[in-house]
């Protein structure tokens, strides 16, 4: 009886302190979770409904013959099942023109891929059917539609995929990412330097802060030091500064990706707060579940998908891109196991 009655006292007092341990658990992670709501509040939103607003927009008349109707191409629609799609957006130009434009897509069960879309991709805008670069959209389309908006309907229009969700930074921003997360590492074989974009980088390998990182994403007219003589670098091209600009968004969704428990994740989700602006259908659970489902991921694990594309002149001495094959013709070579619009594409 007395060893029943002293046990009894210890097994009571076990279970308080496990209880009191279960309490101080639920409490952390609920201030915690607090703690994330407010940051993913404090993150801008922005309107985004792609099928009211693409009822709203002006009507698109019937081409008139000439350069309007210059030759484009454009892909059927895509069993929205089939992807989910994440548009990536980098303004510059004081915020008037998108810069970047990355579409992410993860299809479920296979590869996730990414496709960079040239900024002088000549097409049709959604709004009114005026032929434009594609960068031009993020003008907006009136009180119809948004920047934001109006680009993402214009990558839907092209590749037949609907964009889901889309996040939007401006260059400004992009430099203060790039510093929160330590840096990204660009290596180039010799000094480089490009002065419309503030490059300079010495040979070899460089962790690169916010400023470097922008002015290798931006550079158009790259220079090398080669035997004491500045050049252009050779074979540089639009498509090298989509290399130079998936690399290092890459090297920045890796470093984003890399938490390990919700007070990291939140503290990251409060720093970056200021720097990103993400569609209003995009909910905190959803974040979080793209983010954790891309932990683990690297540049290896992605498709990159180009866009093949030709020089045009537009009747006002404009040079734009002009594509060159349906996007859904690319789909089908990164994904032949995938019923792309319903079925085999021709």
């Amino acid at each position: 009886m007395r060893a029943s009655a002293i046990g009894r006292p210890r097994l009571i007092t076990a279970k308080r302190v496990v209880a009191a341990v279960l309490l101080v658990l639920v409490g952390f992670v609920g201030w915690t979770g607090i703690q994330l709501w407010s940051s993913w509040n404090s993150v801008e939103k922005v309107p985004y409904n792609p099928t009211v607003t693409r009822a709203g927009l002006p009507s698109i008349p019937d081409p008139p013959p000439g350069e309007t109707v210059a030759p484009f191409v454009v892909s059927p629609p895509v069993d929205d099942a089939t992807f989910d799609s994440f548009l990536v957006v980098g303004s510059g130009f004081q915020g008037r023109l998108a810069d970047v434009i990355l579409l992410f897509l993860l299809p479920d069960g296979a590869e996730p891929s990414i496709v960079s879309l040239p900024r002088d991709l000549y097409l049709p805008s959604p709004c009114g059917g005026e032929m434009m670069r594609i960068n031009a959209n993020y003008n907006g389309c009136g009180d119809s539609a948004s920047g934001p908006e109006l680009l993402a309907l214009a990558v839907e229009d092209f590749t037949g995929v609907e964009v889901d969700h889309f996040a939007l930074f401006d260059f400004d921003g992009f430099d203060e990412i790039i510093d929160d997360v330590g840096g990204v590492t660009i290596c180039v074989d010799n000094p480089v330097r490009d002065a419309d974009a503030w490059l300079s980088l010495p040979a070899g390998c460089t962790q690169a802060t916010g400023a470097q990182a922008l002015g290798w994403v931006r550079t158009r007219k790259t220079q090398e030091l080669v035997n004491g003589t500045w050049r252009a670098v050779p074979g540089q091209s639009d498509l090298t500064r989509h290399q130079h600009q998936q690399d290092v968004i890459f090297q920045l969704f890796e470093r984003l990706q890399d938490f390990s428990s919700l007070g990291d994740l939140t503290n990251k989700v409060d720093s970056l707060s200021n720097t990103f602006t993400v569609d209003s259908g995009l909910t905190m659970g959803s974040a979080i579940s793209l983010a954790w489902s891309l932990r683990g991921h690297d540049q290896a694990d992605f498709k990159r998908l180009r866009i093949p594309v030709e020089n045009f002149t537009t009747s006002g001495g404009a040079a734009v891109l002009k594509p060159t094959a349906t996007f859904s013709s690319i789909l089908q070579e990164a994904y032949p196991e995938l019923r792309i619009a319903g079925g085999p594409l021709d």
